[in-house]
């Protein structure tokens, strides 16, 4: 930390200057060479997630929801890390973004990204194949983490409406699919803050 070099700019991302924040970073556990950032850029649907495989030295932008035109691509709020069948994947909670036409295009939830060494391969993680409901949950993610173990995540956010809070859990060694939890006594409101 004696010192430090920008990587990451305006010129590199396309992102403006004002309203621009990087919302998450990550380091993976198991290779702290692979690091992701999440970026959220306020008003727009240019977010997106970065991710290096040299240590941060350079960047490569992952493009997460397949209807998106890069740099234009969802606006990050959260990013947690699992190792998986000895891959390394990331957990990638998102703003829910209204302003997209399409619904199949919307930014939603959580997208799960998997590491193979030299490649990622992503997917949208709370369509219904993936949840215990079967239906797909549509909300903002704000917050997502793991259990010390690293069998079980936690996820926080609001509902589509930013007015109810709402959790899940996924048990990786259980049923591996996101499972609605209890949240009724939460505070209510419209703040789209961190959780």
């Amino acid at each position: 930390g004696t010192n430090w070099s920008q990587v990451l700019s305006e010129a590199t991302t396309t992102y403006p200057s004002v309203g621009a924040r990087a919302e998450a970073i990550e380091i993976c556990p198991t290779d702290s060479n692979l690091v992701l950032a999440g970026f959220y850029v306020e008003g727009t649907t240019q977010g997106g997630l970065w991710y290096s495989t040299n240590g941060g030295s350079a960047w490569t932008q992952l493009q997460l929801r397949s209807g998106s035109t890069l740099p234009n691509d969802v606006d990050v709020m959260d990013i947690a890390f699992t190792t998986e069948s000895a891959h390394a994947i990331a957990y990638i909670g998102v703003y829910y973004d209204l302003t997209i036409a399409a619904p199949a295009d919307r930014c939603y939830s959580i997208y799960r990204a998997e590491w193979d060494g030299s490649s990622w391969t992503v997917r949208q993680d709370m369509q219904g194949t993936y949840t215990s409901t079967g239906s797909v949950i549509v909300v903002t993610i704000n917050d997502i983490t793991v259990n010390s173990g690293g069998t079980i995540l936690y996820a926080t956010g609001t509902d589509a409406s930013a007015v109810q809070p709402v959790a899940y859990y996924k048990d990786l060694s259980g049923t591996n699919k996101w499972t609605p939890m209890q949240s009724s006594g939460f505070p209510t409101g419209n703040k789209q803050g961190k959780a």
